[in-house]
């Protein structure tokens, strides 16, 4: 059985705990890469001439 996650982190003595600075850097390569998801889902609502699609609209091609 996998043990619970953070459980590794609990296991270590107190002067590990802390993050190394690539973990840190991988850490914000992922937060980087969730920025781009986001924009795009954003940029979604707008069409290509900048105006906004509207709720509506959406909610029919849904349908």
């Amino acid at each position: 059985m996998a043990l619970p996650q953070g459980w590794d982190f609990l296991m270590k003595p107190p002067a590990k705990r802390f993050k190394t600075g690539e973990e840190k850097l991988d850490r914000s390569k992922r937060y980087e890469a969730e920025k781009r998801v986001r924009r795009w889902n954003d940029s979604w609502w707008f069409k290509e001439d900048g105006r906004r699609r509207e709720w509506l609209e959406y909610s029919k091609a849904e349908e």
